[in-house]
């Protein structure tokens, strides 16, 4: 089970070659070209080698984005093929983003964020509500003399501050800090390589010493990365200094995630995750084969994952 975690927490850092170029959320979803929509269905594999069943096909998520690249919804599923949760974005002429609307399985709207943007485009104050309309908080930025983001507040609907990040002048979060009744409860602080690509993070607590409450929130993560600007290796460290994991990747010729190896306690490889792709006619692939090669259960593959993508 923490495997699976640990990849679904890591793996979109690996979605994109380029981790320090800004991208679009086409982009962030590992697409290319003028990708209308996305269905993506996943199906596992059990029993033992030799004796593998695939499960049906099931749907997990279908995405839709408009011309420019943005995200126009999102929706995912659970295992039954019920919806579990659907994200309407809204636009303006511009292509700036005005609304998150938040909606349950059912179909209900219970969370809202409305984004006002001023004449220039550029974020002048963020409002989140609940499903009663009542305010759940209000961000509100401040910008430097030319133009860039400096800094984030946000305060809860009592007006009460609730969280600071601050930014570099090359738009990258350096600082994350969070507030209970007034006092800083906790705090990340982020460092960037010359090309943006985060090369360490680390969480503290209001004492400002390392701090780590579970084996998903570790104490400090060092990013290393290959010559075309990917994730190649990842240490996770405790509050103690000690390395709780570490992960390395390689890819293949097109940029796509190939191999995987996960060590507990930095030294005991523990899981060996190979990926194999086939691709549509544009380049994108639509097949994405996941085997583990430490496995006796049956795990080659361990899980395929389908795309079916239309275009504009």
């Amino acid at each position: 089970m923490f495997l699976a975690l640990i990849s679904a927490v890591l793996l979109p850092l690996l979605l994109s070659p380029l981790q320090g170029q800004k991208k679009s959320d086409r982009e962030m979803g590992d697409l290319s070209g003028p990708v209308r929509s996305v269905r993506t269905e996943e199906a596992m594999f059990g029993g033992r080698r030799g004796h593998c069943t695939q499960d049906p096909r099931r749907l997990a998520k279908q995405t839709a984005y408009d011309q420019q690249g943005s995200l126009l919804e999102y929706t995912d599923y659970n295992l039954d093929g019920s919806v579990h949760g659907k994200v309407a974005f809204g636009r303006d002429a511009s292509g700036n983003k005005t609304d998150e609307a938040y909606y349950d399985g059912k179909g209900r709207l219970y969370h809202k964020v409305f984004f006002r943007p001023g004449p220039d485009g550029k974020l002048l104050r963020e409002e989140s509500y609940d499903r009663q309309g009542g305010l759940v908080s209000r961000t509100l930025p401040s910008y430097s003399e030319g133009g860039g983001l400096n800094q984030l507040d946000t305060y809860d609907g009592g007006g009460i501050l609730i969280r600071t990040r601050i930014y570099d002048t090359a738009g990258n979060l350096v600082e994350d800090s969070h507030y209970e009744n007034g006092k800083l409860s906790a705090r990340s602080v982020g460092s960037y390589d010359g090309n943006g690509n985060k090369i360490e993070e680390s969480h503290l607590g209001p004492d400002g010493s390392l701090y780590s409450d579970n084996l998903m929130n570790p104490a400090r993560i060092i990013n290393s990365y290959d010559s075309g600007g990917r994730l190649s290796q990842q240490i996770l460290y405790g509050a103690d200094g000690s390395v709780t994991w570490r992960m390395n990747y390689s890819y293949d010729s097109k940029g796509n995630l190939a191999e995987q190896w996960q060590y507990r306690l930095g030294s005991f490889l523990i899981s060996h995750r190979t990926y194999t792709y086939e691709f549509d006619s544009t380049g994108n692939w639509s097949r994405q084969s996941i085997a583990e090669q430490l496995s006796e259960t049956c795990s080659n593959p361990m899980e395929i994952v389908y795309r079916t993508i239309t275009y504009y």
